[in-house]
C-alpha cells in the first residue's frame, strides 16, 4: 500500500471546500455536511499525512501553507475525479462523451468553426477530436472506424452519406506572377511555370483538377499552397472561399485556361456506423446540416 492511499477523496475535498469557502460553516454547506463532520475529516487528514494542514485568522479556520501547498499538489487527481463523474453522467444519459470528426482541408473554415459553435451550444462537456485530411484521406479514416462522421469527398459503399455542399475551386496566381502579365493564358503557358498542387492523404493518390506534367510542387494542405502562390512562387488551384478578398483586392488573379480554369468538389456528410446516432453524434448532424443551409443561403446573396 502506499503512502497516499493512507487518504480519502472525501477528505481531500473537505480541505478543496474549506478553501472555496473560506469558513467551516460555508464548507460544511456546500458539502451537504455537517460541520462537526467537516472537522472530523479534515482532523482525519492531517493525521493520514502527518502534516497540519489548518491555521487559524481571527476566529476563521483556513489552510496554512501546508494546506495550501498539498491543495494545489491535489488539484490535478480532484479535476481528474470531476471529469470521470461528468463523463460517468455523460454516458448514463445516452450522450457519447467523445466525438471524433474529420474534414477535408477544402472545407470552408466560417463554416466549420460556425457549426462547432451550435454543436457546442447543443453539447456542452462533450469531447471533439477534429481530424483534417485531403481527399481520400478522409475515407481511409473512414473505413478504418477511426472516426465518427465526415465531410469529405463521396465514401464508399455502406455508409450512410447526404450531399452538403459543392466547393469550387479557382486557378490563380498572384498579380506579381508571370502567368498574370499575359492577355490570355494557354496550357503550354501554365507547362513552362511551377504549379502546386495538394497531395491525397488516402491511399488512392487523387488529385484536385488539372496537373501539370512538370514543374510541380506537392505540398501536404491548401493553406501552404496558398502562401506559395502569394509569395509569386507557383500557381495552382485553390477554393474560391480561400482567395475570394485576394480576387477582390486584386492581389490574386484567375487564370482563364480552356477546360482548366476551375472545377467543383461535391462535399458530403457521412456517419461511420449505421443506426440510430448517439445524442451528441445527433447534435452534430443536425449542427453541420444547419450551418450548411445558411452558409449556402449567405453565399448566393
Amino acid at each position: 500500500m502506499n503512502e497516499f492511499s493512507k487518504t480519502t477523496l472525501e477528505q481531500w475535498r473537505a480541505l478543496q471546500a474549506l478553501n472555496n469557502c473560506g469558513s467551516l460553516v460555508d464548507a460544511a454547506d456546500l458539502l451537504g455536511k455537517s460541520q462537526s463532520t467537516l472537522s472530523y475529516l479534515l482532523a482525519q487528514l492531517q493525521e493520514a499525512l502527518g502534516v497540519s494542514l489548518l491555521g487559524k485568522e481571527g476566529r476563521r479556520t483556513i489552510l496554512n501553507d501546508n494546506g495550501l501547498l498539498l491543495l494545489d499538489r491535489a488539484k490535478g487527481f480532484l479535476s481528474d475525479i470531476d471529469d470521470a463523474e461528468f463523463f460517468a453522467r455523460l454516458i448514463g444519459s445516452g450522450r457519447e462523451p467523445v466525438i471524433r470528426l474529420a474534414i477535408d482541408t477544402a472545407t470552408p473554415l466560417e463554416f466549420i468553426t460556425e457549426t462547432l459553435r451550435h454543436f457546442n451550444e447543443r453539447s456542452k462537456g462533450t469531447r471533439l477530436e477534429l481530424h483534417e485530411a485531403v481527399m481520400s484521406g478522409v475515407n481511409q479514416l473512414l473505413m478504418n472506424r477511426e472516426i465518427d462522421v465526415a465531410i469529405g469527398l463521396m465514401p464508399p459503399p455502406g455508409f450512410a452519406v447526404e450531399p452538403l455542399m459543392g466547393v469550387d475551386f479557382r486557378l490563380v496566381c498572384a498579380a506579381c506572377h508571370p502567368l498574370a502579365t499575359l492577355p490570355t493564358v494557354t496550357v503550354a503557358d501554365c507547362e513552362n511555370e511551377v504549379q502546386v498542387v495538394v497531395r491525397d492523404s488516402g491511399p488512392q493518390d487523387l488529385d484536385r483538377g488539372w496537373l501539370s506534367p512538370k514543374n510541380r510542387w506537392s505540398v501536404s494542405n491548401l493553406r501552404v499552397g496558398f502562401a506559395l502562390i502569394e509569395q509569386g512562387l507557383c500557381f495552382g488551384r485553390l477554393p474560391c472561399h480561400m482567395i475570394k478578398q485576394e480576387i477582390d483586392e486584386g492581389s490574386f488573379v484567375e487564370l482563364n485556361v480552356m477546360h482548366a480554369s476551375h472545377y467543383t468538389e461535391q462535399l458530403y456528410l457521412t456517419r461511420a456506423h449505421r443506426g440510430a446516432p448517439g445524442k451528441a453524434t445527433a447534435d452534430l448532424l443536425e449542427s453541420v446540416r444547419e450551418t450548411a443551409l445558411s452558409y449556402l443561403a449567405a453565399s448566393k446573396q
